[in-house]
């Protein structure tokens, strides 16, 4: 991981300014997950976990994973699992396009990658509220928190230990 800045390997991203990694503490990578058919949730992760944003490609069965686990990929010498958090959620299955990417993070000195449907930007969240109580508590077990932003799209904080949790690494 390049200490100074962090950036992505997709085309369209290319352009993009680099995060300096000084200033990385209130910064978070939103992408697009779906929750139903025709409908999206923006989520937010911390980009102090994230290493690097890579495009889909091809991974290799890992035999008796649980169904989100979709297979290994070998990213520069090192072997990162791939977990579809569309699956993990319990959301309906989808089919990876052009625009499905892999998130790859580093949960407790493991690399993860994650299959999300498309990434959107890296946003500045200063505050992070508690889910309200009246939000099922078993639908968002894997949510820490939700923030507003400027724009006024509502960014729910995803908790990656939890997401990935002890039965993946």
């Amino acid at each position: 991981m390049d200490e100074e800045k962090v950036t992505t390997s997709l085309d369209e991203y290319d352009n993009a300014e680099p995060v300096d990694l000084d200033d990385i503490s209130n910064k978070y990578l939103t992408f697009e997950l779906s929750a139903l058919i025709n409908t999206s949730k923006l989520f937010g992760i911390a980009m102090k976990n994230v290493i690097e944003i890579v495009n889909m490609q091809y991974a290799s069965e890992v035999p008796y994973a649980p169904s989100y686990v979709k297979g290994m990929i070998n990213l520069r010498g090192s072997i990162v699992p791939l977990v579809d958090i569309n699956e993990r959620f319990g959301f309906e299955e989808t089919e990876y396009n052009e625009k499905t990417c892999i998130i790859v993070v580093e949960i407790n000195e493991n690399q993860i990658g994650l299959i999300v449907n498309m990434v959107h930007d890296v946003v500045n969240i200063r505050q992070i509220s508690p889910l309200p109580k009246e939000v099922d508590k078993i639908s968002n077990k894997y949510v820490s928190g939700v923030s507003e932003l400027e724009d006024g799209r509502v960014v729910l904080i995803m908790d990656t230990d939890l997401v990935i949790g002890m039965d993946i690494i």
